[in-house]
C-alpha cells in the first residue's frame, strides 16, 4: 500500500493530545485513509495480481461494541485529487457522534466531529410505527 493521504484520528489529525476516542468505551484509528494498493498471490501454483484502491483503520473498546453501537455508518471515497473518510455512530442512549475527514493532493483539509443528542418520537397506529425527531 502506498498511501494517498496522511493517517488521522476520529476527530482530528494524527497529532500528539489527540484522542482515539469518539464515543465512551470506543476508539478508532485510521492509519492509510487511502491508497494505491497491489496485491500478489500465488494460489495453486498461479500467481495472480490485482491493483487498486486501498485502507486501513482500526477499531477498539473497552467493552463489548454490541453495548456501544445501535448503528453505524461509514464510508470512504477517493475522486480525483480527493480523499475522503466519514462516519455515522449512534450509541444506544441515541447520542450521535459524526466524523469527515477530507484530504486534497495528499494534505489534510478537515478532521473534525460534531457529536449530538438525537430524541426520537415513535407513535404506533395500529401496525404502522411512525418516528420524527422531536423538536426542542
Amino acid at each position: 500500500m502506498r498511501s494517498r493521504a496522511p493517517a488521522h484520528v476520529a476527530c482530528g489529525l494524527n497529532t500528539p493530545g489527540d484522542s482515539f476516542n469518539f464515543a465512551p468505551y470506543l476508539s478508532w484509528a485510521n492509519t492509510i485513509p487511502d491508497s494505491h494498493a497491489t496485491v500478489n498471490l500465488t494460489i495453486n501454483g498461479t500467481d495472480l495480481s490485482f491493483s487498486g484502491s486501498g485502507y486501513h483503520d482500526q477499531n477498539w473498546g473497552t467493552a463489548g461494541f454490541q453495548n456501544s453501537l445501535h448503528q453505524w455508518y461509514w464510508g470512504h471515497s477517493n475522486v480525483g485529487r480527493y480523499s475522503l473518510v466519514f462516519f455515522y455512530h449512534l450509541d444506544e442512549s441515541l447520542n450521535v457522534t459524526s466524523s469527515v475527514y477530507l484530504a486534497e493532493d495528499g494534505k489534510p483539509v478537515i478532521s473534525a466531529c460534531s457529536a449530538v443528542k438525537v430524541t426520537w418520537d415513535c407513535r404506533s397506529t395500529g401496525t404502522r410505527i411512525s418516528c420524527g425527531k422531536l423538536e426542542d
